[in-house]
Formats: structure tokens, C-alpha cells, sequence
């Protein structure tokens, strides 16, 4: 059975609670409500991953599957599905929420099998409601480190890079202006540099961002021409 105890308060929204067994189930549930979370329940893993794959809790921006998940609670021995087959299909869709394993047939064999597949902690019934809410605090604390750490990657890439070309400078502000400019000129556009600079990289960049970037970009290495052949190789 469990028993009750204190434990801090998780910060995070969304859990989801995968059990076949209701009364364990609506009691981890209505523990977690207690702790600031919104808790969805399923009596399956199979139900579960229903839910997962129509886009219950899919981000629509990073299409993660369940990006609106903080944690997942799921029994280990359940019929049809059992909790570590449920981690692996989930793992297939390329999730990263941490899955927090439960069962009463604990072993040591069994939490490293859990572990290795990618769940994120192991717990055996019965269970501590204050050691449990501090695995849960862990989970979503962990979570919410790696949403924030996504987050920061997509805003130093913006802010950093453009085309593929990395640069933050004041000059390579002024580059990626330039280039923006003259994507779409019909003219033709002349990249000075010395060696080593970028200028075949530019000129992809220009390339890429104007209105012929569905046509073929051909790079010619003119230094490795003779003169004489530089007419007809360019020509015909």
C-alpha cells in the first residue's frame, strides 16, 4: 500500500498515467494533482500510445510527440503491452519525456532492463508517496532542463547563423544583410575575399535565398583550369 509523506512541490503541468490496475492508478493520479499537476490517466499502454500517436500532446511547432508531457508513470506488467515494450515504441517515435517505471514484481535484473531501454527511474510497490514525489520532482526538473536547453539552441542558431553560415559579429550581420539584398538581383554579383574567407559559401547563400534557389548551383574551381580550356569548360 502506499503511504502518504511530505514532498516538494513539482513545477511542471502535465502528467500521464498509464496503469490497469484503476485504484493504483487514480491514486498515483490524484497524488500528482495534489503536486500542481494535470494529470491524464490510461488503462493501457496501448491506449496510451493511441492517444500519443493521434496528436494528444504533440507540439505542433517541434511535431515532438509529446511535447506536452512532463512525465510519464507506467506500470511495468500490464496485458497486451507490458511497460518496457511501451518504452521502446515510444523511444521509436523519438521522444525524450522520462518514463517513470512502477511494478510489484521488482528485481534487480528487471530495473536494469527498464534503465537500458530508456526508462528514466524504477520504482516497486509498495512505495513511499515522499520517495516517489521526489523521483517525480527529478523527472520533471530534468525535463524542463532539456525544454529550456532546446530552447536556448534555437535562439543561439537564430541569432548566429544564417544560410548555414555561423557569425554573430557586427561584419557578419552586414554580410547577411547584403546577401538578403541581392538574392533576388538579376545582375550579376561579384564575391571578393582571399582564400579561405567563404565566398563559395555566400555565393550558396545568395543562391539559396533567392528566387532560383530550385534551379542547380554549380561551383567552378576556375584556378584548376588552364586558360585556354576556361572558355569551352564555361561555354561549350
Amino acid at each position: 500500500m502506499l503511504s502518504s509523506g511530505d514532498a516538494q512541490t513539482v513545477f511542471s503541468r502535465k502528467a500521464l498515467v498509464v496503469d490497469d490496475d484503476n485504484e493504483m492508478r487514480s491514486m498515483v493520479a490524484d497524488f500528482l494533482k495534489t503536486k500542481g499537476f494535470e494529470v491524464i490517466e490510461s488503462q493501457s499502454a496501448v491506449d496510451a500510445l493511441t492517444r500519443i500517436g493521434r496528436g494528444d500532446f504533440t507540439d505542433t511547432q517541434t511535431g515532438d510527440v509529446c511535447m506536452g508531457l512532463d512525465v510519464i508513470v507506467s506500470d511495468l506488467n500490464m496485458p497486451d503491452m507490458t511497460g518496457i515494450e511501451f518504452i521502446e515504441r515510444l523511444k521509436e517515435t523519438g521522444s525524450e519525456v522520462p518514463i517513470i517505471l512502477i511494478t510489484a514484481f521488482g528485481s534487480i535484473e528487471t530495473a536494469i532492463e527498464a534503465i537500458r531501454k530508456g526508462a528514466y527511474d524504477y520504482t516497486t510497490k509498495p512505495f513511499k508517496l515522499a520517495e516517489f514525489a521526489v523521483t517525480v520532482d527529478r523527472a520533471a526538473a530534468y525535463r524542463h532542463l532539456k525544454r529550456e536547453n532546446q530552447r536556448l539552441q534555437v535562439v543561439a542558431r537564430a541569432q548566429t547563423s544564417f544560410a548555414n553560415i555561423i557569425g554573430k559579429s557586427a561584419g557578419m550581420r552586414e554580410v547577411f544583410d547584403l546577401i538578403q539584398r541581392v538574392a533576388d538581383a538579376s545582375a550579376s554579383v561579384l564575391i571578393t575575399g582571399e582564400s579561405g574567407t567563404g565566398k563559395e559559401r555566400v555565393a550558396r547563400a545568395i543562391h539559396e535565398q533567392g528566387n532560383r534557389r530550385g534551379k542547380r548551383f554549380v561551383a567552378i574551381n576556375c584556378t584548376a583550369i588552364p586558360d585556354t580550356l576556361l572558355e569551352s569548360e564555361l561555354f561549350g
